[in-house]
């Protein structure tokens, strides 16, 4: 967007949306055909309006170059019908229509659709955070880690992914689409050229697939015409793309470079990036269409995978570990018999025993004569042989007494832990009672270190106590008070437990296998607070609350926030 705001809605001026009115706050930035706005949800009653704590964002229908305003009126010079402005205000009000449909954690979710002042407007959720390219920018070093990079570009792809299944594409994807949350989760924003196809790949409208952003969109997105099924990889592209600029701090060079030039790997590789992160982000980003992945799962299947092969060949070595794509082959000399099969007819292996010359067939051969000292010779060596045979086989009888006397003692042993392993099983666990507390460092399954006071059984944390999640915490977790079974969360009947996060919102209620299972979350960025159960940590069934005033914000079914 750009920095320069022009003709913006002065703050507190109130908007009046179709559920809700809306208070200017101030204005958050421009782009060629929209400005957005921060603005605070004010209830409607039919006795009056109540203000929220909810803040939201709400982009308006402007065109920089064609729209001018009188007071809070837009006006245009070409306000006909089939004119600039109503042609783009249709696109405006479709794609707000079509987000409304995509109920995805990586995805903006949108409220609602309204007309007034002359011009469109939609309501959409307020991400406290910045922008991913900001985020890029402002990093120590202007660019994201290996880590860093691959997670967020699995949280895009899922959002962008999940579009494609209900046969959407975005076409805009970069840096500057998508917002980071202040917990870290990337969420995919500005929809302005996305456009949705029917079950049979055709276009739900005659418009043209718009042009994209140079560095992030295709060579075919500028010429492409429908009517060529449903062209995911352009979108596949430009998350490509999206990882470059991430791990480069640099943004990507245009299509038509990479085909005449070659992908840029030296920015790459000057940024440290394992070589197989380059060879996927290279296959994304392939000048022709049928040289990439084909799906964005491909993509991030292909990245992950690679990653997690690595990650488990480099187990055990050393922490400064390098990623090549050359095979290190060890120098061993091969053996004569393997060696001799690599030659050609006719020559004398290296290192071989000289071949001796095959008689002929018309050739006879006599056989010596044995004389004493032959017959002498061979005695010698007949008595050697046997004198061999026999201590082999003593020291064979003697090996295998020795065996038999070890395993007997093996086998006692195990008789003797069996049975003192019965007498325990035989008495049954209390899982409440108190195991001998202390202090362990340690981490979960997904690799985020806490230290642990409480209970500890097997060098593990069993029993009630507290954890403290280091700083960098992927969930964003600071503290939990409850018990754990074998290091993970889970509460007995009758229990609940508390999780505070880093940026003051909390969970207090029961937890399963390490997750979230039914109790209150209060999240106090937003004002408001689920009641409830949960599936994999995110709200199933229950309904969210506004903490001012406790009133009903919407109900979640199923995982589905209902309109």
């Amino acid at each position: 967007m750009s920095d320069k705001i022009t003709s913006a809605i002065a703050p507190g001026t109130v908007l009046h949306g179709e559920a809700y009115d809306y208070k200017i706050i101030k204005t958050l930035g421009q782009g060629s055909f929209g400005i957005t706005y921060q603005a605070k949800v004010e209830m409607k009653g039919a006795l009056g309006t109540l203000d929220s704590n909810m803040y939201v964002a709400v982009k308006e229908f402007f065109m920089k170059e064609v729209n001018g305003r009188s007071g809070d009126t837009v006006t245009s010079g070409s306000t006909s019908k089939g004119g600039l402005f109503s042609y783009y205000r249709e696109k405006f009000e479709r794609e707000a229509r079509n987000l409304g449909t995509l109920k995805h954690p990586n995805i903006v979710r949108v409220l609602e659709l309204f007309i007034a002042n002359g011009t469109a407007y939609y309501a959409m959720e307020f991400i406290n955070g910045m922008s991913l390219d900001d985020t890029i920018t402002k990093s120590p070093l202007g660019r994201l880690s290996t880590e860093q990079a691959i997670r967020l570009t699995q949280q895009i792809g899922a959002a962008i992914s999940f579009m494609h299944s209900r046969k959407m594409l975005h076409l805009d994807v970069k840096p500057a689409n998508v917002m980071v949350r202040a917990d870290g989760k990337a969420v995919l924003i500005d929809f302005g050229l996305s456009k949705q196809y029917d079950e049979s790949g055709q276009p739900e409208s005659s418009t043209t697939v718009g042009g994209g952003t140079p560095g992030y969109a295709p060579l075919e997105q500028a010429s492409y015409r429908d009517g060529h099924g449903f062209p995911v990889v352009m979108d596949v592209y430009a998350l490509g793309a999206t990882m470059f600029k991430m791990l480069s701090g640099q943004r990507p060079p245009e299509a038509s470079e990479i085909l005449n030039e070659g992908f840029p790997e030296s920015c790459l590789l000057a940024a440290n990036t394992p070589r197989y992160i380059i060879r996927c982000i290279e296959k994304a980003m392939a000048p022709l269409k049928k040289d990439r992945y084909q799906s964005v799962d491909q993509f991030v299947m292909d990245l992950c995978g690679k990653a997690e092969t690595t990650g488990n060949e480099a187990a055990g070595k050393n922490e400064a570990t390098s990623f090549s794509d050359e095979v290190n082959v060890v120098d061993a000399r091969p053996s004569d018999r393997h060696e001799a099969k690599r030659q050609q007819p006719g020559q004398q292996p290296q290192g071989a025993r000289p071949q001796q010359p095959r008689p002929q067939p018309q050739q006879e051969h006599k056989k010596p004569e044995l004389t004493t000292m032959n017959r002498s010779t061979a005695g010698n060596k007949m008595k050697k042989r046997r004198l061999y045979i026999c201590i082999g086989f003593i020291t064979f009888i003697v090996f295998a007494a020795i065996c038999n006397s070890v395993q007997n003692c093996q086998v006692e042993k195990w008789r003797q832990e069996d049975s003192i392993a019965t007498s325990l099983v035989e008495q049954p666990e209390d899982p409440s009672a108190a195991n001998p507390t202390g202090t362990l460092y340690t981490h979960d399954a997904a690799g985020n270190n806490f230290v642990w006071t409480g209970g500890v059984l097997n060098d593990l944390p069993d029993g009630n106590g507290s954890a403290n999640y280091n700083e960098g915490d992927k969930d964003g977790r600071k503290e939990y008070y409850g018990r754990m079974v074998k290091g993970k969360r889970e509460t007995l009947d009758g229990e609940t437990a508390t999780l505070t996060y880093i940026n003051g919102n909390k969970y207090v209620g029961t937890f399963a296998n390490d997750m979230l299972k039914e109790g209150t979350y209060t999240d106090k960025e937003n004002g408001m607070s689920f009641k409830g159960t949960f599936k994999n940590n995110a709200p199933y069934n229950g309904k969210w609350f506004m903490l001012g005033d406790g009133s009903v914000y919407t109900t979640v079914k199923n995982g589905e926030m209902q309109n």
